[in-house]
């Protein structure tokens, strides 16, 4: 069985059956559910929060895990309804990033190569990659990744990086040192 539309096209009572018996769906999709919910203008603010209720009752696992594969998305859910100045926001995506630090060591997850953080994100509206899965790292890679400050110095691209500045330096002092001696008489 398909639902054949999408979520935020739903009205509540149909996502609260879609809910109930998700395992019947074929193209069902929990991150589609998330953002359906959010992005739906048909739905209201109560009913928005009801949903949402229960779609954490339903795969809590996964709402936990939102926060590492969209942080966007698993903030909005959180405050769903709720106006925040400036400062809060600064201190909420404070919190993401030590929940998703926390998180990743918990889970002992060496790559940050999922969600957000693997699809190219340039900009553009024309560019032939937009939305594709990229690596990390990767040439045609833009957007941002998950970074922390604590491991900036051990990253391997840091170190290529170091290595590579290291050289040349060294390369720049022994031009230097060789064409002293050759002016010496």
């Amino acid at each position: 069985m398909e639902i054949g539309r999408k979520i935020r096209e739903l009205s509540a009572r149909k996502i609260h059956q879609i809910l109930r018996e998700h395992h019947r769906y074929t193209d069902f999709n929990r991150l589609g559910l998330f953002r359906g919910i959010l992005e739906s203008e048909k739905l209201t603010l109560e009913q928005k929060q009801s949903l949402k209720e229960a779609a954490v009752a339903a795969f809590p696992k996964y709402y936990d895990f939102l926060i590492l594969k969209d942080p966007d998305t698993w903030d909005q859910l959180e405050h769903l309804g709720q106006e925040r100045l400036q400062p809060e926001l600064r201190r909420d995506w404070q919190d993401i990033r030590r929940r998703q630090k926390s998180m990743l060591r918990e889970k002992r997850l060496r790559h940050r190569n999922f969600g957000v953080y693997s699809k190219h994100l340039c900009g553009y509206d024309h560019c032939r990659y937009n939305g594709s899965m990229v690596k990390a790292k990767h040439s045609p890679r833009y957007g941002y990744e998950m970074h922390f400050d604590s491991d900036h110095r051990r990253s391997p691209h840091f170190l290529a990086e170091k290595e590579v500045r290291r050289k040349r330096a060294k390369r720049a002092r022994q031009w230097l040192t060789d064409w002293r001696e050759e002016d010496q008489p």
